[in-house]
């Protein structure tokens, strides 16, 4: 009698991670805040280290991170922010969140990094004003 080989079922959980900014095109030195989902779409309870920060927007790296280990059950999400440094006028940057999950596998490892539009600091100029009626009769 031949007997089958029953081989259990691979565990994972696929993690997605998505990410949003407060405003890709702030007034210089203004803070900008992004702002991370990640989620667990199951079928397994996933532990997850967690990294959100700012991106060079060539790789997967990550710098200047806030870094979390968490746990979601299947279904479960968490929300994090990430406040930019102020720049100066033309500096650009990109933010960026990614998940690594660390207790099993995760099969689709695409939806794992998420980064934002390149954020780029405007110049201010304040508004030039004709000068008020008072101000002529001073000058004249």
């Amino acid at each position: 009698m031949a007997s089958a080989i029953v081989r259990p079922k691979p565990k994972n959980a696929d993690v997605g991670v998505t990410i949003t900014v407060s405003d890709t095109k702030p007034r210089e030195w203004r803070y900008v805040t992004a702002t991370a989902k990640v989620t667990n779409y199951g079928p397994e309870t996933a532990d997850i280290y967690f990294e959100i920060g700012e991106n060079n927007g060539v790789n997967q790296e990550i710098s200047w991170a806030d870094i979390y280990n968490l746990t979601l059950a299947p279904g479960q999400s968490k929300s994090y922010s990430y406040d930019s440094e102020s720049n100066e006028g033309g500096a650009a940057l990109y933010m960026a969140a990614k998940a690594t999950v660390t207790n099993t596998t995760d099969p689709n490892l695409s939806n794992d990094f998420a980064r934002t539009p390149k954020i780029v600091w405007q110049k201010y100029t304040p508004p030039v004003s004709e000068p008020s009626h008072l101000e002529s009769s001073l000058i004249h």
